[in-house]
């Protein structure tokens, strides 16, 4: 894999058509600038991280943003603040076919609130393997407080590194 992570966050998630202002978040931005670059430099890692309006808004080609987002990657991060949880309602219906076509991504997709959901939202985050990560600290001292939610990140990073040397090690063994 080329990436490690893709980083998406409402901005390049939700369709163009939404006003500028609706479910723009700096604190995601925040998390995955320091995401990636704690990815990097602890770890070596490349991430990928769209950054456009409505870049990653999944289109009616599955393939296509399959190809674009998620096949160069292990695992896709979707970074949603609390307070924009309800963003996610825009691409649920979407993603819900995607899955069901798709169901592999299931395992590869994790969700990462910053901060408890403040608002309902109807996307089923049971859809998912995993549950999402939350962070309860802010960018003023980069989230370290959150000492669980880092080993979780840690964890998936160790996860994926380990897979990749099992890969290899398979990749050694000669079958004469």
């Amino acid at each position: 894999m080329k990436y490690k992570f893709t980083l998406l966050t409402s901005w390049t998630l939700l369709p163009t058509t939404l006003n500028d202002n609706d479910c723009k978040d700096n604190e995601a931005d925040l998390f995955a600038e320091y995401l990636i670059n704690y990815t990097q430099t602890v770890y070596n890692l490349n991430v990928y991280w769209p950054k456009q309006r409505g870049e990653a808004y999944l289109h009616n080609s599955f393939n296509l943003y399959e190809e674009k987002f998620l096949n160069y990657s292990e695992y896709t991060l979707l970074i949603i603040s609390g307070y924009n949880t309800s963003c996610l309602d825009y691409i649920y219906p979407r993603f819900l076919v995607f899955f069901t076509t798709n169901y592999s991504w299931t395992n590869r997709i994790f969700i990462i609130f910053l901060k408890q959901p403040m608002h309902t939202f109807n996307f089923d985050v049971n859809l998912l393997k995993y549950p999402p990560i939350i962070f309860e600290d802010d960018a003023s001292n980069n989230w370290m407080n959150d000492y669980e939610s880092w080993l979780k990140i840690n964890e998936l990073i160790t996860k994926m590194r380990m897979d990749r040397l099992s890969l290899t090690t398979l990749d050694a063994i000669s079958f004469d």
